[in-house]
This record gives structure tokens, sequence and C-alpha cells, in this order.
């Protein structure tokens, strides 16, 4: 998504609390002629995103989009069947720490929340604001084994919907998309059709 909008004429600025990845993706946008940095941040903790956006208005200017893209799970929040049987071998649903579900409602929801409070102020001021919520289709149909993952997601869902009424008079548009499956490095094991 970073590339694409840098090749239609837009300045990025990755947030990531994973600064090496962040780096290469800016360095592969600046190299492809755009303007991208990376900003090191944490989207849940306030004050390592107010740090980040005070970065990203001193070198560009202002924000014009939010993609709240943090995600992923945590494996106390995963169980070890996809139905529950007495005799489960490994993690079942009443094993779950509830530090693993407050891991994912942390980076999948809250993440979001945050740094569209952050950021939302300045949003306000552009001339077409956005902010694209990244969801998941677990939001509309719960994948087996991820519990926390896909109720964070659909309470993501339902805050980009409260957002969009709510910021509709100000003309900041508030969308989620919510993709199936993309194949990384984060699950090699997802077998697509064709391949």
């Amino acid at each position: 998504m970073a590339k694409e909008l840098s090749r239609q004429g837009m300045k990025i600025a990755i947030v990531s609390r994973n600064t090496d990845k962040a780096e290469r993706a800016a360095g592969e946008i600046a190299d492809a002629g755009g303007t991208a940095v990376s900003v090191p941040a944490d989207v849940s903790a306030r004050d390592s995103l107010e740090k980040a956006k005070d970065e990203i208005i001193s070198r560009f200017g202002s924000v014009n989009l939010l993609i709240n893209g943090a995600g992923g799970n945590h494996p106390d929040a995963i169980t070890a069947s996809e139905t529950y049987e007495e005799d489960e071998q490994g993690t079942s649903f009443f094993d779950m720490d509830e530090t693993g579900f407050s891991s994912v409602f942390s980076t999948n929801f809250t993440g979001a929340f945050l740094a569209s409070q952050v950021f939302g102020k300045d949003l306000l001021k552009a001339e077409c604001p956005a902010i694209i919520n990244i969801s998941s289709m677990s939001a509309y149909t719960p994948m087996t084994k991820v519990p926390a993952y896909s109720a964070a997601k659909a309470a993501l869902q339902n805050f980009t919907m409260w957002m969009a009424v709510h910021f509709a008079k100000k003309g900041l548009r508030v969308n989620a998309i919510a993709p199936g499956f993309f194949l990384t490095g984060a699950n090699p094991w997802v077998v697509f059709p064709g391949r």
C-alpha cells in the first residue's frame, strides 16, 4: 500500500515498532523515486505515537491519510483445537491466558483507537482527510482457534462505523478494508488454490 501511494505522489511515513522492516520499506520507496521515512513507534503507547506524530509533522508539515495497519496474534490467545474437547491436548478455551487476549486487543484494536486520537486533530485540518483501518474477514466470520484476533477485528469494524458517523460532518472519511489471507513471512502455511 505504501509503495502504491508513493507512486501516486504521496509522502509516506511508515510508523512501526519493527524499525528494520520499516527502514527497508522506506528505502525501497526512496529507491523508486518516492519520499518515505521510517518513524519508530508502538501503537499501544500514546506517548510513542505522539512522538511519531511530532516527527512526521516536522518532516512533512501535515497528515492527510492514516492507515491503521498494526495487527497480529499472540500464542496465549490461540486454542489448540478448532472445537472444544474435554480431553483436549494443548491450550483449550479454559486454559487461555487473559494477557494473551489483552495483547491481541491492544495491537489490533486499541492501537487503531490511539492512533486515530493522536493523528485525528491534524487530519481534521487536511482538505480531504481519511482513515483506513485494516480489518479482516475474520471480523465477519471468525476463524477457528483465534478468538481474540477475530473479536478484536470485529471491534475494529464496529469502531470504524462509529467513527465514520461521528466525523462525517467534518469531512473525515473513515473506512475499513477486510482482506482474507495474504501470503507473508508470518503465515507461510497458508495454501492458495493454484499455487
